[in-house]
This record gives structure tokens, C-alpha cells and sequence, in this order.
């Protein structure tokens, strides 16, 4: 709001969420609102440029990470569970295949929704790190349920 000029109802907007904690005020607050909003101002030269992944140590961390986790996240098998886990189930002679499907499909938000909630608690790293050896090994599971059943090749008819 303070962008636009409207500090009377910036300063009204934090009083009503504030009301509650003494230890915030609200014209400190707006202060520190509009002294970000000044310094962004004076820095509007400064804009990031492609090449600051690269050269920029903290920009090129953090591009790095992004993209880790990103690839990370296909290698992971998420997209196979996502696209073929009926054909898997059905593959590997469940009856109820899309029944588990949906149950892993609820699993999954049900994962995502825990996780908003447990990321401020134990923090980004850990999270991320505990859920990756969770898939790693769902992972290992679920190839060796693959590769378990006998699998004979057809008998080559010759038809197509």
C-alpha cells in the first residue's frame, strides 16, 4: 500500500493485525515499509542481469540449487508415479489398480499439505534431504516389485 501512496491505510492495515501483539507497532512498522520501499527506489539502477548467475557467487548458489532440486525432482520417479502408476499396478497383477492409484495420489497431497506446515518447523535442508532417501528408497521398492514378477518374452508369431 505504501507504494501507491496510501500510507493512512497501510498504518491502519497494521494496526488491525497487530492489535493483538504489544511488541509490534504500527508506525514503526510502516517506517521500516517505507524506508524498504525508498532504498528499492534508489537501487532501481542496479537490476540483475543473466550473466549474474554466473559471475555473482550468491546468485550462481542459488541458481544451482534451484535447478538441483528441479532435476532432482524428475529423476526422483515423481513423473513416472504421476503418468504410469496404473499401468505399473496393473503390470504387476494388482486387480485394483486404479484403486491404488488413487490412494498414492492421495498420499501425495497429503504429503505436499504436511509439508507447508513442517517446513518453518525443521527447515528446508532437512526436509529435502529426509524426502529424498524416503524416494530413494520407494524408489529401490518399487524396481524390484517391477523386475520380480516373471516376465517370459511372447512367443514370436511372426504376425504384427
Amino acid at each position: 500500500m505504501t507504494q501507491k501512496g496510501k500510507d493512512d491505510k497501510a498504518y491502519r492495515a497494521l494496526e488491525s493485525i497487530n492489535k493483538h501483539n504489544e511488541d509490534l507497532d504500527a508506525e514503526t512498522e510502516l517506517g521500516i515499509l517505507v524506508a524498504a520501499r525508498t532504498a528499492e527506489e534508489n537501487n532501481e539502477g542496479s537490476r540483475s542481469r543473466w550473466k549474474d548467475l554466473i559471475y555473482v557467487p550468491a546468485d550462481r548458489r542459488r541458481f544451482i540449487c534451484a535447478f538441483g532440486i528441479l532435476c532432482c525432482q524428475q529423476i526422483s520417479g515423481v513423473q513416472f508415479i504421476f503418468s504410469y502408476a496404473t499401468r505399473f499396478f496393473v503390470d504387476i497383477g494388482q486387480t485394483n489398480a486404479f484403486l491404488y492409484t488413487i490412494i498414492v495420489d492421495v498420499i501425495e497431497v497429503v504429503g505436499v499439505i504436511m509439508s507447508l506446515f513442517i517446513v518453518n518447523r525443521f527447515g528446508r535442508r532437512p526436509l529435502l534431504i529426509g524426502t529424498g532417501i524416503f524416494m530413494t528408497l520407494t524408489d529401490i521398492v518399487i524396481g524390484a516389485i517391477g523386475i520380480k514378477k516373471d516376465r517370459s518374452e511372447p512367443e514370436n508369431t511372426g504376425e504384427l
